[in-house]
């Protein structure tokens, strides 16, 4: 059995011009982006997405500052970098359980976010199915088994503060799943594969 992780198609609500993945110019106005579920895979086998090891140099992005995503739980795998005026974030990840009808019915989740000035101020508790959350001065750590559902983490950081995401799923890393909005489009209309781990800021603190 050869089971397979469905990558998240992306479906953005309006069309605009393609941007370059690293820095941008201000977005325009815009309130949130439809992630699409189911199309494209990734092989892999119990789980495990077919990355490898982290990346050695992560990239760094702009994304739009209040701006949301919005997928359908179980419909592919993801993980969702938002952020909100002020320092907020939000984290979020998916599976493809829904999909995925050969492989297993749960994705193995690590979730690690770091910020290198400044410290890291949890603002929800771990998430039902986490078998780890530890949050530290400057990074935390979350594990989930996700089925069907989204899990994640909302922090704080200092204004315009960078941050360093990393996700591994079955202990992989791979940047095929990282998802963000940057000139109102899904990864800025980037179609390369982003490193794992990646480095993130609000285009406006």
């Amino acid at each position: 059995m050869s089971p397979k992780l469905a990558l998240l198609g992306v479906a953005v609500l309006a069309q605009l011009a393609a941007a370059c993945v690293v820095r941008s110019d201000p977005p325009p106005p815009r309130d949130s982006v439809y992630v699409g579920g189911g199309s494209g895979t990734s092989g892999g086998t119990g789980g495990v997405a077919t990355g490898g090891p982290s990346s050695a140099t992560p990239i760094l992005v702009d994304i739009d500052t209040d701006k949301t995503m919005n997928a359908k739980p179980g419909e592919g795998v993801g993980v969702f970098a938002e952020y909100s005026a002020g320092g907020h974030w939000h984290i979020w990840w998916t599976c493809d359980t829904n999909v995925n009808t050969a492989g297993p019915l749960t994705c193995d989740f690590g979730v690690r976010v770091n910020v290198t000035q400044g410290t890291i101020a949890l603002k929800t508790d771990a998430p039902a199915g986490a078998s780890r959350l530890s949050p530290a001065a400057q990074e935390l750590t979350l594990a989930t088994t996700t089925g069907a559902e989204i899990h994640g983490v909302t922090f704080d950081t200092s204004p315009g503060a960078v941050i360093t995401l990393e996700a591994t799923i079955g202990g992989q890393h791979d940047g095929r799943y990282f998802f963000f909005v940057q000139n109102g489009q899904v990864n800025g209309g980037f179609s390369g594969t982003l490193t794992d781990p990646l480095m993130l800021e609000g285009n406006k603190p």
